[in-house]
C-alpha cells in the first residue's frame, strides 16, 4: 500500500497530472502495489487571493487588489496574515490515520519542501511520521540510492583515524525534522531498517542539544550560510555506526546526558574553530554492508 502526497500551492499550474503519473511510476518501479495520490488543497484565503490577482491580470484597470487593500486600511485591518496563512495539514493527518497502523505502507512525497514550513499542526504530523516505523518515506526528487562518500580521516588533531564512509549528510535548518527524514530515507534505501530506531534516537538527542534549534525560524539566519550546522551518519570499515554533529562555532559545553544516554561512546572535539560531536552507536551496521568495500 502506498500514498503519494503533495501540497497544491507548491505544484505549478497544470503540473498535477504529470506529478500524479510520476508517483505512480515510482511506486510501480519499487513494487509498492496499489496506491493513490492526494493533494493538500489550497487554503480558502490563498485561493481567493489568487482569484483576485487573476482578475487584475485579465483587466489591469480593475485594480481589485489595490481597492481591497484600500478598504482594509480604512478599517484598520492588515490583510497580509489573512492571505498568508500557515500551511494546512488536514490531508496529511488523514494519511497518518490511514497508514500509521498498516505495516509495510509507503508515503511518496513530491519533495522535502512539501513537509517543511508548516504550521503547528503540520509540524506535529511530521514529527509523528518520523516516529512511525511502519511507514517508509520516499521523496520523489531523490529516488536514487545514496552516494556513499569515503572520508579518509575523521576531524580533529592527531594521527589519521580509520577510513569512514558518509552514508548521509544534512544541513540542519529551521525545520530539523528534515534531517531525520534524510537519515530514515537513506537507511530504508540501504535496507538497514533494523537500525532506524537507534539512529533516529541519536539524531533527536543531538539536534535537541544544538542551541540554535531553540531559536525561532526567522532568527535562524544568524548562522553564516557558508557555515551551517551539519549532521552526518557514517560507518567505519569495522561496521560501527557513528552520528556526527558539526557546529560552525567553538563549543565548551559538556555533552548533554540525553545524548550520552543513547550512545555507546561520545566524543567532542574542535577543528578550525568548528565543533564536532561524535556519537558511536551500540547497534552495529548490518553485517552484509558494514565493510566499506561492500558498496560502490
Amino acid at each position: 500500500m502506498w500514498i503519494g502526497y503533495a501540497r497544491s500551492e507548491l505544484v505549478p499550474r497544470n503540473a498535477g497530472s504529470p506529478l500524479h503519473r510520476a508517483m505512480h511510476d515510482y511506486a510501480a518501479r519499487c513494487g509498492f502495489g496499489e496506491g493513490r495520490v492526494v493533494f493538500e488543497p489550497l487554503a480558502p484565503e490563498v485561493l481567493v487571493h489568487d482569484m483576485l490577482a487573476e482578475l487584475d491580470r485579465r483587466d489591469p484597470t480593475a485594480t481589485v487588489m489595490d481597492r481591497l487593500h484600500e478598504v482594509a486600511r480604512s478599517w484598520g485591518a492588515d490583510l497580509t496574515p489573512v492571505f498568508a496563512p500557515a500551511r494546512r495539514a488536514e490531508v496529511l493527518w488523514q494519511i497518518m490515520d490511514s497508514i500509521a497502523e498498516s505495516a509495510g505502507s509507503h508515503l511518496i512525497v513530491a519533495s522535502r519542501e512539501h513537509l517543511t514550513h508548516l504550521g503547528p499542526s503540520g509540524r506535529a504530523a511530521v514529527t509523528q511520521l518520523t516516529r512511525t516505523r511502519t511507514v517508509g518515506v520516499h521523496f520523489l526528487d531523490s529516488p536514487s540510492p545514496p552516494d556513499l562518500r569515503v572520508r579518509s580521516q575523521p576531524p580533529g588533531p592527531g594521527l589519521p583515524g580509520p577510513v569512514e564512509r558518509v552514508l548521509v549528510e544534512s544541513r540542519i535548518g529551521a525545520i530539523p525534522t528534515v534531517a531525520q527524514f534524510d537519515a530514515l530515507t537513506t537507511l530504508s534505501q540501504l535496507g538497514w531498517t533494523e537500525v532506524i530506531e537507534a539512529v533516529d534516537a541519536v539524531y533527536v538527542a543531538l539536534i535537541n542539544d544544538l542551541d540554535t534549534i531553540s531559536k525561532p525560524a526567522e532568527d535562524f539566519e544568524f548562522l553564516p550560510k557558508s557555515a551551517p550546522a551539519v549532521i552526518r551518519l557514517l560507518t567505519t570499515a569495522a561496521g560501527q555506526l557513528i552520528v556526527e554533529l558539526e557546529e560552525p562555532r567553538r563549543s565548551s559545553d559538556d555533552i548533554a546526558a540525553s545524548v550520552t544516554a543513547v550512545c555507546a561512546d561520545t566524543q567532542r572535539l574542535t577543528d578550525n574553530g568548528r565543533t564536532f560531536t561524535r556519537c558511536a552507536l551500540a547497534t552495529p551496521a548490518p553485517a552484509s554492508d558494514a565493510l566499506l568495500g561492500g558498496r560502490r
